[in-house]
């Protein structure tokens, strides 16, 4: 995926920070023309329809004109009474070829509804996971930042026992207790992050933002 050598090393660092800095982008991300599906069902749409538009033509009569200049000079004798000149005009209209060109039209005209069909059916089918997907981004966003605030009250709670412990004012067990409040909120806010992350990651997929490097 990455378009490397399976043996090289993969560098897993990231800044967090900036990466955060860009939820938002993901989230309001609309466009999902990248993805390699629709233009593969847009270029199949395109043959068809092509291919209509040429068999309707076929009512359209064709006209073809000729000019044909010689000598009826034997010997060579070239002169004013042996040149001779054929003027003539061609028109082409397929009458007898009707039925076999309307149902050829017809044909035709159905495998373009088909495919445009297919391609709004693609369409709505990866818009409908994209959306899902900034979705899933956003509530991401919403439980890290909701992690971040537990952590703030954790700390602040852990600051205040601490230095209760310090002037004998509490226990020691409420100060285990405010210690194991700021991990458990540590490790939520490090899970809920990574939650962000691989979420921004389904959004990269699912509009196929994600620029591989060559």
């Amino acid at each position: 995926m990455l378009n490397k050598n399976q043996e090289e090393a993969i560098d897993t660092a990231i800044n967090k920070q900036q990466a955060l800095s860009e939820v938002n982008k993901y989230i309001d991300q609309e466009n999902i023309s990248a993805r390699e599906e629709l233009k593969m069902a847009a270029l199949g749409e395109g043959i068809y329809l092509n291919a209509y538009q040429m068999n309707k033509q076929f009512w359209q009569p064709k006209v073809s004109a000729f000019l044909d200049l010689g000598s009826q000079a034997s010997d060579w004798a070239f002169n004013s009474q042996s040149k001779y000149y054929l003027v003539g005009a061609q028109v082409d209209i397929p009458i007898f070829n009707w039925f076999k060109n309307d149902y050829k039209t017809n044909e035709a005209q159905a495998d373009y509804q088909s495919a445009s069909l297919n391609t709004k059916y693609i369409t709505e089918e990866l818009q409908l996971s994209a959306d899902v997907a900034k979705n899933s981004l956003s509530t991401a966003y919403s439980a890290y930042q909701t992690a971040l605030k537990q952590l703030s009250s954790a700390q602040s709670y852990f600051n205040l026992i601490e230095k209760g412990i310090k002037e004998g004012v509490n226990s020691q067990i409420e100060f285990i207790d405010a210690r194991n409040q700021l991990t458990v909120s540590q490790i939520s806010v490090n899970i809920n992050l990574y939650k962000v992350l691989q979420a921004m990651a389904d959004v990269e997929r699912e509009t196929a933002t994600y620029q591989l490097q060559k």
